[in-house]
């Protein structure tokens, strides 16, 4: 369970408060100074696409019953039992926002409502009735969204508008519902899409906003939106001669209908990316005091983020802006020289890395007048990164490599990470596997990249920040937190999985270099969970030992490493991988640093090309996910920082320094400007570009950075040597083990180079593919499940592989047999009825050590039957170790998973949809640890294992669930059903997470696997379709392809190289749904060397060896058949 908070109900409330203005600062809306606003409501509560309509101030009457689980709502109810609030109006769902915070906010989807009916009489009052409702932030707290499927049988809601008649409400909610009900998908959303531009086209600005109506005059308006991380805010831009104001179409938060500034407190104007188009415009504002005269204006942060409609008004926006401020700078006596070079105009070139300013700010960094910190927060701006998109996000490294030592002595070189090096280039066994993937991907003249994920993407910053954003991480989760093993609870955990896990690249934020601390620390009480792993309870971060406990020590002293002299010598190389020469092309090859072809720019050639609408949304989808590589600075080595510069702007990690790192980049504007006005305005003469604008361009432009010689070269290398040196694994001992085990964990087999022919086409590669071990008649009819019993057995693998176990094939049959069959030779070494079968489920059959008797030599074998029972064989005494009453004999055992590393646990679902989970460890200790008797195989079998948990039950009348997955450690379970459904659970929880359509036809889903990077399930699908749904989505399909094999039946995650499906024609197919753009390489092919044993005979499982290497297939007819790599 989640953890429990431990903090009384009215301090709750008060860090609730105290966050608030925090909260707002992230998620949109203005400065209020002693107005109303909304406690809580903020548009991250929209769901992903959602638009606000419209509220209305009214009182809520729930159904009895309904709000018992929340104390102090009947408190909070007139003598009417009456709640007041406002009605909120979105696109897909109304929600009603209780004025009392102790109450949750309650969201009614429109796809759910059942009726709608408006109340006769004086009253301006209507009922809703819903059969699903969504509570959200009871308290004020950021807890998971509760959701209640049965909210059918509560009865009628009853809502009576307060000052408006019922109409205002029930004419836009009718219609919205009528569109809900609408079953085409894009049907619907263009419906959705066609209102919403009517809405924000009908918006007027109100010039009872200006300031100053009488004297103000409007030089620009435009419809835009204000961007804030997950948040879109639409309303009209506008500009006079004096101030900026943005209306928004809606005032959501309540109290500012309009945010605005005076043009003298804006410190600089910036070209920014929305939604991957050049259509966005940065506003950044001079902090409080540092405006003259002008006021403090409303808007929230230190910049605003607008989106405009199309990049030709976005440059119109420009021009008119600039031209404002400069008349602006003109008027209050500045001059004409700082009106052309000063002031904000000059801010925004120097934020843009016009030329001059760039070579300039390059030039005081490595003199020693900047520091690093702020160095890289400056190409971050200049790089097209803020803080107001989490796609692009500002982007730091990893600076330390040593996260466990008690002290930390940062004049000892052994303590540093390499900073020539992407993360992903740090721990060599990984990197031989993805360029082994890369070489194959050029040999099928594919897009080849080495790492699919990005260093930056929004669910990596929301990793680091889930502490200080709880709600965008809710947002982004879709109203529940991520599973506890996989949030952020130990910097020493975190760096060690981005330097081993195939899929963790991440890099660091600014956030652990600056204050506050507040992302290190539940303050909230925020209820994250316990892991599974070692039963801990999420709270504050676990901080290294040498930070003693305290997160502003740990925030300083990683300051100060990022300013020492042995990093400030060797981060240049880090500027080339991420801003400079190495980002891309043959010098990002060479240094290991090719990633996905959609986190590059030139990625939206692809997006432009993209006529298919569905496509194009997926394509957009997959770009934003993936993360973006920041707009590239330089075309040339950066040049390394001077010998003892960084002692020029030492960093005192005694000395406190509060400010923020977005706050912290527009004032770095105002200390830039007035060290390099006379180094810029010299530069630019020299080049004879007077006060024009240029590109971002290239060090080769000024001969200031052609210093870097082969002296300095010789010199970088020979300090490299002894940092990579200390890196660099042993090959005795513990790392034997660290490889073992890492082996162990990625079941991944080379089933040869991906062709560019379709597979339905029948052409295969010409090269590598299987080669067929041994293929038998193991059973009377089809193969239902097939699972190795160890590792496959290498030519580097000395006795025994599997820690004494030996290597064999388990198979079940619809004939109701277990079979167990030499991995070698394929000679039969055992044989057990297991009960009626009937419908097996293709992942009914599971392996496992920790319900193995001593001294086996196979591990406990586990089967589910129809009867209801899962069987525990014991293949060396050939008898039945016990059984598990897991369900009722009726409904049977539809599917079984096992997680794995969990060995003693095993998920079951019955047919009918309960979903339960087991610890069957205890079956090796029925007899005190000995074997069973064959006496003891004639006793009534009984319930050996331990019941743990009742997870969910599905009503489920016109389906059977029937194949089913988990992740490894067992956080997550899913099902699919012979209707085309599948559905997702949480352990912790009592319901499903989410039930998705995957199969649109209907037809069955024959298999699921989850893929490496625990965020995407594959589904074989009855209509030949391999789809891959979005967990983070509800099941939301981003990706789907047609494999050219007919009806699919089974399905593996095929670890980097994507996925293998079996289908009905007796063929094996390979498709890696990652290679995404363009559309036309995604092709699958069929494996070559995996042939039925006849024609007409279908695949109709499939397992990998753990570890890979080596698959087992079954077929119809009943055969199993072994194929190892062709190498």
């Amino acid at each position: 369970a989640r953890g429990c908070c431990t903090r009384p109900g009215k301090m709750l409330e008060e860090i609730a408060a105290r966050y608030a203005p925090q909260d707002m600062l992230r998620s949109g809306g203005g400065r209020v100074d002693g107005a109303e606003r909304s406690r809580r409501f903020s548009l991250l509560h929209l769901d992903e696409g959602e638009d606000y309509v419209g509220d209305w101030q009214a009182s809520m009457r729930a159904p009895e019953g309904s709000l018992d689980p929340y104390p102090g709502a009947a408190a909070a109810a007139d003598s009417n039992g009456k709640l007041r609030g406002r009605i909120r109006l979105l696109s897909s769902s109304v929600l009603f926002d209780p004025d009392d915070i102790v109450v949750p906010m309650l969201k009614f989807p429109l796809g759910s409502v059942r009726r709608l009916e408006a109340l006769g009489g004086s009253a301006d009052a209507f009922e809703l009735v819903c059969a699903r409702t969504v509570a959200i932030r009871p308290g004020g707290r950021d807890v998971d969204y509760t959701v209640d499927p049965d909210a059918l049988t509560l009865g009628a809601w009853r809502f009576d508008l307060s000052h408006q008649p019922a109409g205002k409400v029930l004419e836009p909610l009718g219609q919205l519902i009528a569109i809900h009900q609408i079953t085409s998908t894009p049907e619907r959303r263009n419906a959705l899409e066609t209102l919403r531009v009517a809405r924000e086209d009908s918006a007027v600005f109100n010039r009872r906003h200006l300031t100053d109506p009488e004297t103000e005059s409007v030089c620009f308006e435009a419809n835009a939106a204000a961007i804030c991380p997950l948040v879109r805010e639409p309303g009209i831009l506008a500009l006079t001669d004096r101030r900026i104001y943005f209306q928004p179409v809606n005032d959501a938060t309540g109290g500012c209908a309009a945010r605005s500034q005076s043009l003298a407190g804006i410190g600089a104007v910036l070209r920014r990316r929305c939604a991957l188009r050049q259509t966005g415009l940065e506003v950044f504002f001079k902090a409080r005091g540092d405006a003259g005269d002008a006021d403090d204006g409303t808007f929230l942060g230190p910049s605003v983020l607008l989106e405009l409609r199309s990049e030709a008004e976005r440059e119109a926006c420009v021009q008119a802006m600039l031209g404002a401020l400069a008349a602006t700078a003109l008027r209050r006596g500045d001059g004409d020289d700082k009106a052309i070079t000063g002031g904000a105009v000059a801010g925004s070139a120097l934020l843009e890395g016009k030329i001059g300013w760039l070579e300039a700010t390059t030039a005081a960094w490595r003199r020693g007048a900047v520091s690093n910190l702020d160095y890289l927060l400056y190409l971050n701006a200049a790089a097209g990164r803020g803080f107001n998109d989490l796609t692009q996000w500002p982007v730091m490294p990893w600076v330390l490599r040593d996260y466990r030592s008690e002290t930390l002595n940062l004049d000892d070189p052994a303590v540093y990470r390499d900073l020539a090096r992407p993360v992903g280039a740090l721990d060599e066994e990984r990197l031989a596997t993805l360029r082994e993937r890369m070489r194959q991907m050029k040999l099928a003249k594919m897009p080849p990249y080495l790492y699919g994920t990005h260093y930056s993407a929004p669910g990596y910053v929301l990793y680091w920040l889930i502490r200080a954003a709880p709600a965008h991480h809710l947002r982004l989760q879709s109203g529940r937190y991520d599973a506890p093993d996989r949030q952020f609870h130990s910097i020493a955990e975190s760096w060690e999985s981005v330097l081993t896990s195939s899929a963790d690249v991440k890099e660091l934020t600014p956030e652990f270099f600056t204050p506050p601390a507040d992302f290190l620390v539940n303050v909230r009480d925020l209820p994250l969970g316990c892991r599974t792993r070692d039963g801990a309870e999420l709270g504050d971060v676990v901080l290294p030992t040498w930070a003693n406990s305290s997160p502003t020590a740990f925030l300083r002293m990683h300051r100060a490493a990022l300013e020492s002299e042995h990093v400030s010598l060797r981060i240049h190389e880090w500027i080339d991988l991420v801003f400079g020469y190495k980002q891309n092309g043959l010098e990002a090859e060479r240094a290991d640093n090719v990633f996905h072809p959609l986190t590059y720019e030139d990625a939206l050639r692809h997006l432009d090309a993209e006529t298919d609408p569905v496509r194009r949304a997926s394509l957009e989808a997959q770009m934003n996910e993936f993360g973006r590589a920041p707009r590239r600075l330089f075309d040339k080595a950066h040049p390394r920082r001077d010998a003892d510069a960084h002692e020029k702007n030492a960093f005192d990690p005694d000395v406190s320094d509060d400010t923020p790192a977005p706050e912290r980049t527009m004032a770095l504007v105002g200390t830039l400007l007035a060290l390099l006005e006379p180094t810029v305005e010299s530069t630019l003469e020299a080049l004879n570009l007077g006060g024009g604008e240029g590109g971002g361009a290239g060090l080769d432009d000024l001969d200031e950075f052609e210093q870097f010689g082969a002296d300095e070269a010789t010199e970088l290398d020979v300090d490299k040597l002894g940092a990579d040196d200390a890196a660099v694994p042993t090959t005795t001992g513990g790392a034997n083990v660290k490889a073992a085990e890492k082996a162990a964990d990625v079941d991944e087999v080379d089933v040869g180079d991906f062709a560019e022919e379709n597979s339905r086409g029948c052409e295969t590669p010409t090269g590598g593919g299987m080669k067929r071990v041994w293929l038998s008649k193991c059973h009377g009819i089809s193969v239902g499940a097939v699972r190795f019993t160890t590792r496959y057995p290498s030519s580097s693998d000395a006795g025994q592989p599997g820690g004494g176990l030996e290597p064999a094939i388990a198979s079940v049959g619809r004939d109701s047999v277990l079979r167990v069959h030499s991995l070698r030779l394929g000679d039969q070494l055992h044989a057990s009825s297991v009960g009626s079968l009937g419908k097996m489920s293709l992942s009914g059959l599971a392996v496992t050590t920790a319900a193995s008797t001593p001294g086996s030599k196979f591990p406990a074998t586990l089967v589910g039957s129809r009867d209801g029972g899962v069987y525990a064989y014991d293949v060396d005494g050939g008898v039945t170790v016990g059984r598990i009453d897991a369900h009722d004999a009726r409904d049977g055992v539809g599917a079984l998973c096992a997680p794995r590393r969990e060995p003693g646990k095993i998920f079951t679902a019955s047919s009918a949809g309960r979903i339960r989970l087991w610890d069957v460890a205890s079956f090796a200790h029925g007899c005190n640890g000995q074997k069973r008797s064959e006496t003891a195989e004639t006793k009534p079998p009984s319930a050996d294992a331990s019941f743990i948990a009742e997870l969910a039950e599905l009503e489920s009348e016109d389906c059977e669930w029937i194949c089913a997955c988990c992740d490894d450690r067992g956080s997550l379970a899913l099902v699919g059903a012979d209707e085309g459904l599948v559905a997702a659970w949480d352990p912790r929880r009592k319901r499903a997470s989410w039930i998705a359509e995957a199969c649109p036809s209907g037809r069955e889903v024959t298999g699921l696997a989850l893929m490496p990077d625990g965020f995407r399930v594959a589904v074989a699908c009855g209509d030949g379709f391999a789809r891959i749904l979005e967990l983070r989505k509800c099941g939301e399909v981003s990706d789907d392809r047609d494999l050219g094999v007919g009806s699919l039946t089974c399905v593996l995650a095929n670890g980097a190289r994507g996925l293998l499906c079996g289908g009905r024609t007796g063929s094996l197919a390979a498709w890696d749904p990652d290679l995404a753009a363009p559309a036309a390489v995604r092709k699958p092919f069929r494996v070559r060397g995996v042939e039925a044993p006849s024609r007409g005979v279908g695949v109709s499982c499939a397992a990998a060896a753990p570890g890979g290497g080596a698959l087992a297939v079954g077929f119809d007819d009943g055969s199993v058949g072994v194929y190892a790599e062709n190498r």
